[in-house]
């Protein structure tokens, strides 16, 4: 396994994922009907896409929604007994998370309607993976409610491009019509920022008090604040690690330093690094004379090529320089396997007179250049015959 093997597999794994992928998409253009879900979004989306959605609407009843400002809702999870968490907000432990390791906080987020009807959220959670979270949903439909209508869940104008099936299938494909393409090229382009709520808020909804922003401590479900110490926690690494020996010592010490070492570097000069224990490599001599040397500088000329194409025209030519200089050195040089050389490395023949003359090597460079060699060669490139 060398390194063009082991990218021709890569390749090839990868064009057959992408092939399976696409069969997937396709079916989902086609057979657009979902059994498994009624949502208005489901005859348009990837099954991937419309699962997402599904988990997420799901979960609606599990929340609920308060009204703090024109356009502020806040949003309060009252969750189930599994819990033992009311609507009224009492926080006694159900008995099948009261041991639960991780803590469990009562979270509160806020949605903001904008003027234009868009919805935020600060979970983030559109701006993360591109579909509408549960706190907008629950909100959504409290507003639907108060105006006295079904809210039936949000449309596919409601969610990232990259979650239709028909951009999926039809976006950048030539056989595309180019109006298409144009249509969701510019949707991919210019992402909407949140869902749209198309209703006006009723002036019926009320608006209540702001359920206050507690710390963390007083948020958790599983834990009592009395049997939490926070001195403990506080700065845990700095305060409570303290070594007892000097061996310990001398560890976190070493600890201490190779921290301040990872956190003060940076990819650049991790890179730079890298590169240099490749070039640092010690190969025993015997090992490298069973190599072409095509097979150990191929990852080297790869890198000058690279190098050089970033460089335009004048890398180019800076490197055509080098190997021509090299084409000139081996010219100059005789290979191993010539018998006897002087003191400046050319080989010596002698003569039946008895007299050493030099010679020299005989590879003849196929360049553009005036054929200098002494040489009787048989033809060349830029001169033939």
């Amino acid at each position: 396994m060398n390194m063009d093997t082991a990218a021709q597999t890569l390749n090839v794994q990868q064009d057959l994922k992408a092939e399976e992928l696409s069969e997937l998409v396709f079916g989902d253009f086609e057979r657009t009907h979902k059994s498994w879900s009624n949502n208005p979004t489901a005859s348009y989306t990837t099954t991937f896409g419309e699962g997402m959605i599904k988990a997420v609407t799901d979960r609606e009843k599990l929340y609920t929604a308060r009204r703090v400002s024109d356009s502020v809702f806040q949003v309060f999870f009252i969750g189930t007994n599994v819990f033992g968490v009311t609507t009224e907000g009492k926080r006694e432990l159900g008995d099948e998370y009261s041991n639960v390791p991780l803590p469990l906080f009562h979270r509160i987020r806020h949605v903001t309607i904008e003027k234009n009807g868009i919805m935020m959220c600060d979970c983030c959670s559109f701006q993360g993976c591109g579909l509408f979270c549960v706190h907008q949903v629950t909100v959504a439909a409290a507003i639907h409610k108060a105006s006295g209508k079904e809210f039936k869940g949000f449309t596919h104008h409601d969610v990232s491009a990259r979650y239709l099936c028909g951009y999926m299938h039809l976006g950048y494909r030539a056989s595309t019509p180019k109006k298409i393409r144009d249509m969701y090229h510019h949707l991919a382009c210019n992402a909407i920022r949140g869902p749209k709520m198309r209703i006006d808020i009723p002036t019926s909804m009320p608006i209540q008090d702001r359920g206050a922003i507690l710390p963390a401590i007083d948020r958790l479900k599983n834990y009592k604040k009395q049997d939490i110490d926070m001195v403990a926690f506080d700065a845990m690494f700095s305060n409570t690690y303290s070594p007892d020996t000097m061996s310990s010592q001398d560890e976190y010490s070493m600890f201490n330093d190779q921290m301040i070492i990872l956190n003060q570097s940076t990819s650049s000069i991790c890179e730079e690094i890298f590169d240099t224990s490749l070039n640092d490599a010690d190969i025993p001599d015997e090992a490298m004379k069973s190599l072409r040397t095509r097979d150990v500088l191929k990852q080297f000329i790869e890198e000058s090529c690279t190098a050089a194409d970033y460089r335009g025209m004048k890398g180019r030519r800076a490197l055509e320089e080098r190997l021509v200089d090299f084409r000139k050195w081996c010219n100059e040089n005789p290979r191993d396997k010539d018998i006897g050389t002087d003191s400046e490395g050319d080989a010596e023949d002698t003569t039946a007179d008895g007299i050493q003359r030099k010679r020299k090597s005989k590879m003849v460079p196929m360049t553009q250049s005036k054929y200098t060699s002494g040489i009787d060669r048989i033809h060349n490139t830029a001169h033939m015959g």
